[in-house]
């Protein structure tokens, strides 16, 4: 729950612009976006983890421009399926994740390690000593 709202609060500085952009003119995250990151985050608060799933995959292409927030959604993403025990799904939707570069550096950090747990409990050893 925890991450959803840091979620929610980060995509809402990216509304204003992106946090890593080089330039002043960086692609804003529209407001219909906002609203789906809303919802999402309803539904998480909710536990209804698999309706939040596929609203969150369905706004993933939306965001092709904007990696800073596909990097949070990918993120956020991972922690749904993560908590509908579904941790081969959530490493390989992390590591998506952090194939952009775009999340700020502690989240980048902690995103490593919750990779390496997902491979774990995805019985994954292999890959988890790689992470």
């Amino acid at each position: 729950m925890r991450r959803v709202l840091a979620l929610f609060a980060l995509l809402t500085r990216l509304a204003v612009a992106e946090p890593n952009a080089d330039t002043a003119t960086a692609p804003a995250v529209p407001p219909d976006v906002l609203k789906e990151f809303r919802t999402i985050e309803e539904l998480s608060a909710k536990s209804n983890y698999p309706e939040a799933s596929r609203k969150a995959e369905a706004l993933l292409p939306r965001l092709s421009d904007s990696p800073a927030a596909r990097a949070l959604l990918l993120h956020n993403l991972a922690t749904l399926y993560g908590l509908q025990k579904h941790y081969a799904h959530a490493a390989g939707i992390l590591s998506e994740c952090l194939a952009l570069h775009a999340l700020p550096p502690a989240e980048g950090s902690k995103a490593q390690v919750e990779l390496g747990q997902y491979y774990v409990w995805a019985e994954n050893f292999e890959k988890a000593a790689e992470v």
